[in-house]
């Protein structure tokens, strides 16, 4: 199996709780994966669990996939993995609710979770082979640097738009669309984000695009050469922010 993305960038994806034997059939680890895991964390007898796990495509049915259908839609579903004890970006998805009540976000991740709006269900934490992502319509994650290229990985085997909460979204590191910020959800000014996700969800067009251009990136992910290319750009830009 093709590692995707290098160390720096795998290692925080775990969270130290229970470890599962790699040459167990449950395990969602390789067994290269798992030399990754030991080199930062060292040879330690202490349990850790996979919560938020690589899915494999072999793990995934046609139900885990978004259909996009949803031009017609009462309302948006847009899935928000929070696994992030901070749960950064939160507060921004709370003013968008209130900007546009068509949005609801099931928060993923979360043991309590102390909510006040209906357009808000917290999901609990749910391992992500076990979520039918199929029932959703986008992928807000509040992004972290360290772990984006895991989570753009997600999105795209989910079949599912991602939009990003912080300063990096995809349009940072490749081009999607004319326009540099066209994934990204701006805290500083949210009538732009709720029009930019209206407009990729009502235009059949622009949404066939986006879906597109996120499978031509899926398969150059699968290219070492390019793994080369995608670090050196979210190095470069996490040096700007």
């Amino acid at each position: 199996m093709k590692i995707l993305f290098p160390q720096n960038i795998f290692y925080v994806l775990i969270e130290f709780l229970h470890y599962r034997n790699p040459n167990s059939t449950n395990s969602f680890l390789s067994e290269i994966e798992v030399e990754r895991f030991k080199k930062v964390y060292g040879n330690t007898t202490a349990k850790c669990v996979v919560i938020y796990p690589r899915i494999h495509k072999k793990l995934l049915s046609a139900k885990h996939k978004s259909n996009y259908s949803i031009q017609n839609s009462e309302c948006i579903k847009c899935i928000f993995i929070a696994y992030n004890p901070l749960l950064k970006g939160f507060d921004v998805i709370q003013e968008l609710t209130e900007l546009n009540p068509k949005l609801k976000f099931f928060i993923f991740g979360k043991d309590n979770l102390n909510v006040n709006n209906k357009n808000i269900i917290n999901m609990g934490r749910v391992p992500l082979n076990e979520i039918d992502f199929s029932k959703y319509d986008l992928f807000i994650y509040p992004s972290k640097l360290d772990s984006y290229a895991f989570v753009l990985e997600e999105s795209l085997r989910m079949n599912l738009i991602p939009f990003f909460t912080k300063e990096v979204g995809c349009g940072e590191i490749f081009s999607f669309t004319n326009t540099r910020h066209s994934l990204l959800i701006n805290s500083k000014n949210l009538k732009l984000t709720n029009d930019k996700i209206n407009d990729v969800i009502s235009s059949v067009n622009k949404s066939s695009i986006l879906i597109s251009k996120l499978e031509e990136l899926r398969n150059k992910l699968e290219n070492e050469d390019y793994i080369d290319y995608f670090e050196g750009k979210l190095k470069k830009i996490n040096k700007s922010f």
